[in-house]
């Protein structure tokens, strides 16, 4: 298929932003609570009370979060529902979040840059503008970051060097807040729509 050929879509709340793979299924929030969907039928797997949610990402054990009206980064326990950890974000309205096996990277909103962030220490490593006015989603595919802004419209695929636009295509909806990759489609929360998309990247 076609790089950003909709595969195919069903219904989420209103309000979507979050949304995550943790190699079964796929956390969304609409707002709080988060939900696991099952990837099959979107039917709600478990609801989970949690904070706010901007951006969430999946580090295998944990769920990260990205809290805007917090200003804050969070690791959040799935299985007791807690936050076990909070440091505050780089960038005053963080969104999305992505894991590459060692560092967290959020998008910076206010300032237009994808940031680096050491888990442990909740530093900042490095950090890379985006490519339009209006960031918004992030995931990561192993080797590239996938990425998406609300007044261009578009998914791109980045360099994680320096952010250098690999490739670009225009997604299914402006409003694409939340975003992961299950090593062979890309997942999209759309809030413009109230769906969640599942999407060709080859």
């Amino acid at each position: 298929m076609a790089l950003g050929t909709v595969i195919r879509s069903f219904p989420i709340d209103a309000d979507s932003s979050g949304l995550d793979w943790d190699g079964r299924a796929l956390w969304n929030n609409t707002p709080p609570p988060l939900k696991q969907i099952s990837p099959q039928t979107g039917a709600d797997i478990r609801l989970i009370a949690s904070p706010f949610v901007n951006g969430l990402v999946w580090d295998g054990r944990f769920l990260w979060i990205s809290n805007d009206p917090t200003n804050t980064i969070q690791k959040f326990d799935p299985v007791r529902g807690v936050v076990v950890r909070t440091f505050a974000s780089p960038d005053t309205q963080p969104q999305g979040l992505a894991w590459d096996g060692r560092s967290l990277w959020s998008v910076g909103f206010s300032t237009g840059r994808i940031y680096e962030i050491d888990p442990t220490a909740g530093t900042t490593l490095s950090s890379f503008p985006t490519p339009a006015g209006n960031p918004r989603a992030l995931a990561w595919d192993g080797k590239s970051f996938w990425h998406t802004d609300s007044v261009t419209s578009l998914i791109y695929q980045l360099s994680p060097q320096n952010g250098r636009v690999i490739a670009s295509v225009l997604g299914p909806e402006a409003l694409m807040l939340g975003m992961v990759i299950d090593g062979r489609t890309l997942w999209i929360a759309g809030r413009a729509t109230s769906l969640i998309y599942q999407i060709a990247v080859n």
